[in-house]
């Protein structure tokens, strides 16, 4: 199966105006039938989402159940993104069919820090942070107590365990998505992730390619909705969905 993927993609890269596309994920780890396939397309300067489409339908066409994400040659290396992370750890290229990293000598790579800055959970946190890691969990603590740390470990959580997916943050209000977002950004190690605030101040356009590359993203309900509803994107790349104050 994969080394008929790998035809597919080779014959479409150049007509379609992709550098390259990078599989990883469980299809280089021995999984012979993965529910679908990591590909990262890797364009040159801007992400054509046209393309992307195209891609998807004609690799759908033919049995292929792409799970497609995409990343730039001008960010590649300059962008905090945890796929990018994951890409030079696994990632093997379809057009050379070597290793991503080899391409820049690279014999390791550390994938992740997870030692989070100048914060220690407390041990009703890390109970807390253990059953939600698992299962879907409503968790009712006083205002002040820790609640957004326990987020954060969950968060960091899902980027481990599923690389290239995304963490959606949801509050009932802008300054306070903002809030979250800051903290995040405090405790979080250095360059772990793309962080993105989605608003109504940034128009719909902007929204749709910046959920492209981002990792965790911070917004309101209302925001969110009304994305969905105009199909800018969809929330299948979602492996985690926090809300804080779920009971407005």
């Amino acid at each position: 199966m994969l080394k008929k993927l790998k035809r597919f993609l080779v014959s479409r890269i150049k007509r379609l105006g992709i550098v390259d596309a990078l599989l990883f994920g469980s299809a280089v780890k021995g999984k012979v039938l993965p529910g679908d396939i990591d590909v990262c397309l890797i364009f040159r300067n801007k992400v054509s989402l046209e393309v992307v489409d195209k891609l998807a339908k004609e690799a759908k066409s033919k049995g292929f159940n792409l799970h497609i994400s995409t990343l730039t040659i001008d960010n590649f290396f300059t962008k905090p993104h945890s796929l990018i992370r994951t890409l030079l750890k696994e990632g093997i290229s379809i057009s050379t069919g070597r290793k991503f990293s080899e391409n820049f000598n690279l014999k390791s790579f550390t994938l992740y820090s997870y030692t989070l800055k100048k914060i220690k959970p407390r041990e009703y946190q890390e109970k807390i942070y253990k059953t939600c890691k698992d299962k879907n969990c409503l968790v009712v603590l006083p205002t002040g107590i820790g609640k957004t740390l326990i987020a954060l470990m969950l968060a960091i959580n899902r980027q481990k365990k599923f690389p290239g997916t995304k963490t959606l943050f949801l509050a009932p209000t802008r300054p306070l998505a903002e809030q979250h977002l800051n903290y995040f950004k405090k405790h979080l190690p250095e360059l772990f992730a793309e962080l993105v605030l989605f608003t109504g101040k940034i128009n719909a356009k902007k929204r749709k390619q910046l959920w492209q590359s981002a990792d965790i993203i911070f917004s309101t309900p209302q925001c969110i909705s009304n994305d969905l509803k105009n199909n800018l994107y969809n929330l299948s790349d979602v492996s985690l969905l926090i809300e804080d104050e779920c009971h407005r």
